[in-house]
């Protein structure tokens, strides 16, 4: 809805929309994720095939007032040699304690092949890269939660600056990496 609205002393030009509260929460949100932009799903699918190389998904949530999950991304401003040279946050070692495993079982039943792994973090091709990611997110999003542990470990070895794998992490530090029964793939985002 655009239009006026006020009264006869006082009148305004707003809009009334979804799409606005959308925008607004998404915004509210890049404080949580501690990244300056996120995009919504359906805006990344409308940007050019390189510019969508440099998105990655971020989290899969629902925001208050919808009951419809969404993947959010973020446009990585960084190369990858820039995130493996940034800054550790002061809470790195925390982070990668958090994310060691006690055994080579613990590798085997989660299915990483750690050399592999390595060698495509390694490798400076953005497309093994994006690949170790992106298993990364989908073992996330899909309640695999000790093999993205490990992901995120052999991530954070790799770029110790990367924020998106430091909240995942947290995050998932919060279950002690074991995903919860009634896990459906995304959580809710309550903040206004």
């Amino acid at each position: 809805i655009e239009g006026a609205i006020g009264s006869k002393t006082k009148i305004d030009a707003s809009y009334l929309s979804p799409h606005v509260n959308f925008a607004s929460r998404l915004e509210a949100s890049t404080k949580r994720y501690r990244v300056p932009v996120l995009m919504s799903h359906e805006f990344v699918c409308d940007l050019t095939g390189p510019t969508q190389k440099r998105c990655r998904p971020v989290d899969t949530v629902t925001f208050k007032g919808s009951s419809q999950p969404m993947t959010i991304y973020h446009f990585d401003n960084s190369s990858y040699e820039d995130m493996a040279t940034a800054t550790k946050p002061a809470n790195y070692d925390e982070l990668i304690q958090s994310t060691s495993w006690k055994t080579n079982a613990e590798i085997r039943q989660s299915g990483v092949d750690i050399t592999e792994a390595r060698r495509s973090l390694g490798s400076g091709k953005s497309l093994d890269i994006r690949e170790v990611y992106q298993d990364l997110y989908n073992s996330y999003t899909e309640g695999n939660w000790q093999r993205c542990k490990i992901l995120c470990r052999l991530w954070m070895e790799r770029f110790p600056g990367d924020v998106l794998v430091h909240n995942l992490i947290e995050y998932l530090s919060q279950y002690s990496f074991q995903c919860p029964s009634e896990w459906s793939g995304y959580h809710a985002l309550t903040e206004k």
